[in-house]
């Protein structure tokens, strides 16, 4: 078995005279190439990071974050896998090192901006399983220079030789030059909008957008790969964005036929109408934060998903709003809030209520992916049309441990995000929250 789907295998694109294996999946008996990995988690991190105008980063990125195993250490480690032998499985190769130490020694000599740029790829490389860890330990040592000098330097030098082979050192120095210039353009536009102290703070979020992107493609290819399909992606939002708006609008005509009873419920009505109306003529208005303060009663919550869906609409040309995010303090609002906006603009499944009522929230060491059905994995993903939870679970996104949390931060960006509300944010979350909405 293993000798005739390994021979089979060996048709594909070759290295050394030899296939290089990624990974094996026992249900299928099918092997991906390291290349084959490297081109499709590549080709989502473009995809997922367009829309911030980071495509060449998140390129570069997906490319290196599995060189190693292109390695002979790992490669044997799989053939022990592939031929079920224990003594040759050996422990578990460092292989995310490797593509951080190529990018950091190729531009260490560099100018300034460079040197910034390939640590901060390094960083997201070198780390993507196990979590981001703090830049300075302990010891008082950077944790990422420490990690790479483990490395042997022979064993390096072959599988950078090997990569460049694949990839040719002038498209990785091309697509390195381009992934600079976007971190220096996002650098000076941060530097421009925030206070100086503010930026390191902003640059540790750069990082993990960067790294959400990374493992989200990583383990969406590894499920792909587990469950032998093809990537199907979501219609997008902006394609299904009219058939909402008319259910919603339906919705606040009947309201507006409405006969009030009293004069007091007429000024209600009025006011009501006045706050939806002036809701729909925001939203054409740029991208930004806005404020809408209405008390209880005002209707705030289908005025805010009126400006929502019409921005959305406004804002379609290029690369256009991806989905509508609704957070609030309590289970009991979002689960209410939920339930009437499926049934007003017909939604269907394209909403994703994600709080503790609903989740069966497992633990890291219990996460495998490759066992998910599909709706768990665009659960974890964040990846539907609008997506109800809580200020508990934004939070977790942003600063919580577990990467499982952080795989979801690549949804937040080019969304409009409602916050109900916000005023409940305990005190001591109003400067990490404030910090991610300018962000």
């Amino acid at each position: 078995m293993i000798i005739n789907y390994k021979l089979e295998f060996m048709l594909g694109q070759k290295q050394g005279g030899k296939v290089k294996i990624a990974r094996f999946c026992e249900k299928t008996k099918k092997v991906q190439s390291v290349k084959d990995h490297l081109d499709n988690v590549s080709a989502y991190c473009v995809n997922r990071a367009r829309g911030i105008n980071l495509e060449n980063t998140a390129h570069i990125i997906g490319l290196l974050h599995d060189m190693g195993k292109l390695s002979v250490d790992f490669q044997e480690y799989i053939e022990g896998i592939l031929n079920n032998n224990d003594k040759q499985k050996g422990s578990k190769v460092d292989h995310a090192v490797f593509g951080a130490r190529y990018i950091y020694e190729k531009y260490k000599d560099g100018n300034r901006m460079e040197q910034y740029s390939s640590q901060v790829i390094a960083l997201v490389v070198c780390y993507h399983h196990g979590g981001l860890p703090d830049c300075i330990n302990t010891d008082k040592k950077i944790t990422l220079i420490e990690r790479i000098n483990k490395v042997c330097d022979s064993k390096y030098k072959k599988v950078s030789e090997e990569f460049e082979c694949i990839y040719g050192k002038e498209q990785i120095d091309y697509l390195f030059a381009k992934a600079n210039h976007e971190i220096e353009k996002f650098l000076k536009n941060i530097y421009e909008s925030t206070d100086k102290e503010n930026l390191s703070f902003m640059v540790h979020l750069l990082i993990k957008v960067l790294y959400s992107i990374l493992i989200d493609s990583d383990w969406l290819d590894s499920y792909l790969f587990e469950v032998n399909k093809p990537y199907s992606e979501r219609t997008a939002l902006v394609d299904d964005i009219d058939y909402y708006i008319d259910n919603l609008e339906d919705k606040l005509n009947r309201f507006r036929e409405l006969k009030p009873v009293s004069e007091k419920q007429k000024i209600v009505f009025d006011k009501r109408n006045e706050i939806a109306d002036d809701c729909l003529e925001s939203s054409s208005n740029s991208t930004g934060v806005y404020t809408l303060t209405v008390p209880t009663g005002g209707g705030k919550t289908l005025s805010s998903l009126r400006f929502a869906l019409n921005h959305v609409k406004n804002q379609s040309e290029g690369f256009g709003k991806e989905r509508i995010f609704y957070i609030a303090p309590y289970t009991s609002i979002i689960e209410q809030n939920a339930k009437e906006v499926r049934k007003i603009i017909k939604c269907g499944e394209n909403l994703l209520e994600y709080h503790s009522n609903v989740l069966d929230e497992a633990s890291e060491e219990d996460m495998v992916y490759e066992e998910k059905n599909d709706v768990k994995v665009l659960s974890d993903r964040w990846d539907y049309h609008f997506v109800f939870t809580t200020m508990v679970q934004f939070l977790n996104t942003l600063y919580g441990a577990p990467t499982s949390n952080i795989r979801r931060l690549q949804s937040l960006s080019n969304s409009v995000i409602i916050f109900d509300e916000v005023q409940s944010i305990p005190l001591h979350c109003i400067s990490l929250f404030n910090g991610a909405v300018n962000f």
